[in-house]
């Protein structure tokens, strides 16, 4: 049976050791459902066999996988918080402004055109915050239909959060879910929109076109800027359709005076099953003044297994519109009582809201102006011959600098799925670790262009050589972006 806890929210002592809030569990979906062959040995509970070419995330995340996968640790992160304030800006003092909710295709249900996102600070809370499940009559409902679970691997290990669609191939999560902010993003990554005790209405899952973070996160374990968008791409079934035709998504506030009442959704463990979408009805109480921004907290039960779920500002039921926008994500916990946190969304998250709203998994790279990769952009070239099953391949990479200044610093990743011959950067180096290679060069002039270029083993006929590359530099940048580029292997001599 179902149970529904009613939690008061106390004041937060401002150095918290910070939780992560992802937990593991089963499912059931698709080809991705098969269970693990015969009785070959099976990892340990949590790991994957880095041994080999990397798995594909489809055939790869068994309801056995799924259910070892354990809550991502952020290992020293509690060492890495500021020992006092950092100067902070006020908050809201940007512009506040908000972009409607869009509907699923075929969509019936009312539209409203005349809400506000919330500008009218609310009252600090005097009773109860409420945590409980979402009724499953209402899971596919608007606007819980948008948010689903997330799988991936790191070192290893295999973990799970949450997130929620906020574009028409894009979702919100937070930023630990998509990297270990030391300068590496996650891999063989999947999202399973509207995920409701192993079932979904919707297909999928869903794969990786892209990431992108804050370097704040990515790089330097702030929480302040504890939050990414992940571009999708679609499984083959849906014939190129967006994941907002399936599921809508929600809309996006930012500069908001911090004062509101949300509701939060995710997928915890502990006192939950994990298996379900549990909401919470949460008023804000205390900021953690650590950050700059702030970040802000409110009293809810939320823990491990929600991280990176959306919190909903102006929730309306079977609405679309002017209503139930994205207006934070469950970023980390009080270890001592029932309180969760979020990154302020300013100024910072309005540009990468704005950068990856087109309508294909494309992100808009003249919205990212004087950072990463604005001013080096990363290109794919296959070559003219094509991939032939169980031969070598080989391809390049063009790191190109069409800037008037000199990059320096220049550092190029990426996770690749067949097997790495050799990778090799004139006027560089280049190593291999497993299926990662990252190769470092350490000036590129204006307007030059680097060639890395891979040899790698390509896999039997009807696979393909997938890679997840990035790169980065010494210069000012604002975000890190992990991109996604593929080549088919096709029959023949």
């Amino acid at each position: 049976m179902k149970t529904i806890r009613t939690i008061t929210t106390r004041k937060l002592m401002l150095l918290v050791l910070v939780v992560c809030l992802a937990v593991g569990l089963a499912s059931n979906f698709g080809a991705g459902s098969a269970g693990a062959a015969g009785s070959a040995p099976q990892p340990a509970a949590g790991f994957t066999d880095q041994t080999g070419n990397q798995p594909d995330p489809l055939t790869y995340w068994t309801p056995e996988r799924m259910a070892s996968a354990i809550p991502y640790p952020l290992d020293g992160l509690a060492a890495s918080q500021p020992a006092s304030p950092l100067p902070e800006a006020p908050a809201g003092a940007g512009q506040p402004g908000w972009a409607p909710s869009r509907p699923p295709d075929g969509y019936t249900g009312d539209v409203v055109t005349n809400g506000k996102a919330g500008t009218v600070p609310a009252p600090k809370p005097t009773g109860a915050n409420v945590t409980a499940y979402v009724p499953e009559s209402k899971v596919n409902t608007f606007p819980y239909r948008p948010s689903g679970k997330v799988y991936f691997t790191m070192m290893g290990r295999n973990y799970v959060c949450s997130a929620s669609v906020i574009g028409e191939n894009t979702i919100w999560t937070a930023g630990h879910c998509v990297s270990n902010g030391r300068g590496q993003f996650h891999s063989n990554w999947i999202f399973i929109p509207g995920f409701d005790n192993f079932t979904t209405i919707f297909p999928g899952p869903w794969f990786v076109s892209y990431y992108v973070a804050p370097v704040e996160w990515t790089r330097s374990l702030d929480l302040g800027y504890d939050y990414a968008i992940v571009g999708l791409r679609p499984p083959a079934v849906v014939n190129g359709k967006s994941i907002r035709s399936f599921t809508g998504a929600l809309g996006f506030a930012w500069n908001m005076p911090r004062a509101q009442k949300w509701t939060l959704l995710g997928y915890p463990m502990l006192t939950f099953t994990g298996s379900n979408m549990v909401y919470s009805n949460s008023t804000h109480w205390t900021d953690n003044p650590l950050y700059n921004p702030a970040s802000v907290g409110v009293g809810s039960a939320i823990k491990s297994g929600g991280s990176g779920g959306p919190w909903i500002l102006n929730f309306q039921l079977n609405k679309v519109g002017q209503v139930n926008y994205l207006n934070g994500e469950n970023s980390y916990i009080s270890p001592t009582v029932d309180e969760v946190f979020s990154p302020y969304l300013g100024d910072r998250a309005k540009q990468l809201w704005d950068c990856s709203q087109g309508p294909t998994p494309m992100l808009n790279w003249d919205c990212f102006s004087g950072s990463a990769p604005g001013n080096l952009r990363l290109g794919y070239d296959p070559g003219r011959a094509p991939a032939r099953p169980n031969a070598l391949f080989s391809y390049k990479f063009k790191i190109q600098n069409p800037d008037t200044a000199t990059a320096t610093g220049v550092v190029f990743t990426d996770t690749i799925s067949s097997g790495i011959v050799s990778a090799t950067l004139p006027g560089g180096s280049c190593d291999i670790n497993d299926q990662l290679v990252t190769c470092r060069l350490a000036t590129l002039r204006p307007h030059a262009t680097a060639n890395v270029t891979m040899v790698v083993n390509a896999p039997a006929v009807g696979g393909s050589i997938d890679n997840l590359a990035a790169i980065t530099f010494d210069q000012l940048q604002k975000w890190d972006v992990q991109e996604f580029f593929s080549t088919d292997v096709k029959a023949g001599k």
